[in-house]
This record gives structure tokens, C-alpha cells and sequence, in this order.
């Protein structure tokens, strides 16, 4: 039996059972905005969730004629459920999702919310030279239009389209803003406060120190699938970022330094590039974005790994052996993952 007060399974039923008060609701939500308040106050944070794909949804029912012909499903307090309401339920819900489905099968709709993926798709294309193929001047429009619809008050940006600020997103998404050319020529109030930290993505452009991470060893890949700390274990969503993440970081790949990384290394920093600890600046971090505190035991595994394991395997004769085979089983790994997937992986 499903509890009436939890907001996920009322926002299923109002879409099974009647999905006509969602849209009457959301008609009047885009003039009235004293409802957006009502709304996030029993719903927080599903507004904007609503009101994204408001307008594709009317024009997809719009297209499809459609109808419902079935009645609502109403159950009223201390009525059973039976299988001829739970069936209409079903089968209306069933003609609805079939009129939003896309003529090739699949059902669009938004996925906007995190804002830390953006960034590094510009940056990997610019790192690999393919941007200018890739975005043209309509895409950069519109993909800084996005991202100063989303910019918060103080200037900055959060994990998703509804954080606060965070300094992790805020830098990869001024640094975007930077290879689109676009910073320089926007008026001082779309500019964002400040950079800090988004290590991996500034050490593949070179604006950072492959020194200044904490390890991603690939040999974690050569365990044996019975112990429980091996990677296959993992949630999908955590395997296949540090996949391609211990790759990158066993081959210590860096980019092409351009006159742009050059002039970025000089901004960023309050001292010359080649004078910064880079052992130091791996426990630097901003305030901002503490979203868990470290265990200790977390970071004396860091530093172990640091200190003692890394430079083990980065030396002859196991940078050779060891490393190298390490660096093909993660390959192997990516490659399996995008296959299956038909490229389009999980994350």
C-alpha cells in the first residue's frame, strides 16, 4: 500500500491517474507566480521539474490527438483497491506515456539538471581539437544561454540547476565560458565570482599538476573479481567515471599547452605555476564545497597511496609490467562500455 504522503508515488499517480489537474496546475502556474511558492513548498525542488517539459509534453498530446478514454481512477480513504481500478489505472497511464513516445521508440525528455557535465564536453573537445567541428555559433548561443539562465545570485553555480553555489562547478563552468569566447565579451555582471577546484578536467587541459590529485591507480582493475573492493562491485555511475578517470591518470595525459592554458595558469593562481606544492594543494579545497567531511582513515589511504604505492609503480621495472597491463584491461573496460551500450553509457 503506498503512502498518500509521499511526494514520489502522489507525482506517478498524477500522472497515471489524472494527468489533466497537472496540466490545468501548471497552466496557471506560468502566470501566477505566487503557485510556484505553493508548489515548492510541498514539492521542493519539482517546479522547475514540472515547468521543463510542460511544453513538450502538450506539444507531443497535441501531435497524437490525444485523448483519454478512459475515466479517472478515484479511490477514496478506506476503499480497497481492485483489479478492475488498478487495470484502468494502468491502461491509462499506458495511453498516456504512448502518446509522448518519439517516432523512433525512445521517450525525450529533459536531463538538465547537473551542471558539471557541460564543461568537460567542451573541454575534452578542445583538448582533442574538435570543437570548432562540433559547436557552431548557434550551439555556443545556446549553450551560454543555458548556462546564465542557471547562474545564481552570487554569481556562481551549483551541482544542479537548483544547488547552491558550488567553487567545483563554478570554475569548470567560467572556464567554459572562457574556450567559447565568451567571458571577455559579456557585461562584469554574468561573470562569475572566482575559481578554485575541479582537478581532473584543469590537469587534462594542463591549467593543473597531475601531482596535485590524489591517486586513481588503474591496478585496481587487476584484482581478482572475488574480493569485494574490486571495481565491478561498484555502482555503475561510480565504475565508469573512475574507468576512464584511472586511465587518463596512469598515462598522466595532458593536452596541448596553448597560449590560452598559458595565460589561464597565470590567472588562476596567486603564485607562478612552477613554484606551487602540488603535495600541498591536494587538501586544498574551498569551504563551499565540504559536501562530507573526510574520514582519516580516507586520507591516510590517499596518502599511502601518494606517497608509497604510486611512485612503486611508476618505476622500472613495474611501469612496464604492472602499469602497462593495468592501462589495457581499463581500455579493454571502456571499450566493452561503449559497445554494449551502442555509446551511450550511463554517465
Amino acid at each position: 500500500m503506498w503512502d498518500p504522503r509521499d511526494k514520489h508515488a502522489l507525482i506517478g499517480l498524477g500522472y497515471l491517474i489524472n494527468y489533466k489537474v497537472i496540466n490545468s496546475l501548471m497552466s496557471v502556474s506560468l502566470f501566477l507566480p505566487s503557485f510556484k511558492n505553493t508548489v515548492s513548498s510541498y514539492f521542493p525542488g519539482y517546479y522547475s521539474f514540472y515547468l521543463v517539459d510542460y511544453l513538450m509534453i502538450q506539444q507531443f498530446l497535441k501531435e497524437a490527438k490525444f485523448e483519454p478514454v478512459i475515466p479517472p481512477v478515484r479511490i477514496d480513504d478506506g476503499e480497497g483497491i481492485t483489479y478492475e481500478k488498478a487495470t484502468n489505472a494502468l491502461l491509462r497511464g499506458v495511453a498516456f506515456f504512448s502518446a509522448l513516445q518519439a517516432s523512433d521508440g525512445h521517450w525525450p525528455g529533459e536531463n538538465g539538471g547537473p551542471l558539471f557535465l557541460l564543461p568537460p564536453l567542451v573541454f575534452c573537445l578542445y583538448v582533442t581539437g574538435h570543437l570548432e567541428e562540433v559547436f557552431n555559433a548557434e550551439h555556443y548561443k545556446e549553450m551560454l544561454r543555458y548556462i546564465y539562465c542557471h547562474q545564481n545570485e552570487d554569481g556562481g553555480w551549483g551541482l544542479h540547476i537548483e544547488s547552491k553555489s558550488f567553487m567545483f562547478t563554478t570554475v569548470l563552468t567560467t572556464y567554459a565560458c572562457v574556450f567559447s569566447e565568451w567571458v571577455q565579451k559579456e557585461d562584469e555582471k554574468t561573470r562569475a565570482d572566482g575559481p578554485g577546484n575541479g582537478f581532473l578536467t584543469m590537469v587534462i587541459l594542463g591549467i593543473y599538476d597531475w601531482s596535485g590529485t590524489n591517486p586513481m591507480p588503474p591496478e585496481l582493475w587487476l584484482l581478482p573479481s572475488c574480493l569485494p573492493i574490486h571495481l565491478g562491485k561498484l555502482l555503475c555511475h561510480t565504475r565508469m567515471v573512475y574507468m576512464p578517470m584511472s586511465y587518463l591518470y596512469g598515462k598522466r595525459f595532458v593536452g596541448p599547452i596553448t597560449p590560452l592554458i598559458m595565460q589561464l595558469r597565470e590567472e588562476l593562481y596567486l603564485q607562478p605555476y612552477e613554484e606551487i606544492n602540488w603535495n600541498k594543494a591536494r587538501r586544498l579545497y574551498a569551504k563551499e564545497d565540504m559536501y562530507y567531511p573526510h574520514p582519516l582513515i580516507q586520507d591516510l589511504i590517499w596518502d599511502t597511496l601518494y606517497m608509497f604505492v604510486e611512485p612503486f609503480f611508476t618505476r622500472w621495472p613495474l611501469n612496464r609490467i604492472v602499469r602497462e597491463k593495468a592501462l589495457r584491461v581499463a581500455m579493454k573496460h571502456i571499450h566493452y562500455e561503449d559497445e554494449k551500450s551502442h555509446y551511450h553509457w550511463k554517465c
